[in-house]
């Protein structure tokens, strides 16, 4: 877990996928510390987040989506 009250566990490695994909579980945990938002870039990456429960806002293309339970949302390289 993280300080903040995250948990992540790989999925897949980008070992495995000769360096073309990391797939990770990205939890949020009970009282997770999320007031600051983590906005971050990756240059060289698409990200794609799906929501299994609940919902999560990304910063996307100079705007907040929303994204609820069951919704699948890729975040284009940046």
């Amino acid at each position: 877990m993280t300080p903040v009250g995250m948990k992540f566990t790989v999925l897949q490695a980008a070992a495995d996928t000769g360096g073309k994909s990391l797939d990770l579980h990205w939890e949020l945990l009970p009282n997770c510390n999320m007031k600051d938002p983590l906005v971050h870039v990756h240059p060289h990456a698409i990200e794609t987040y799906e929501v299994l429960e609940g919902k999560m806002e990304f910063f996307i293309k100079d705007k907040w989506v929303v994204a609820r339970k069951g919704i699948s949302l890729p975040s284009p390289k940046a």
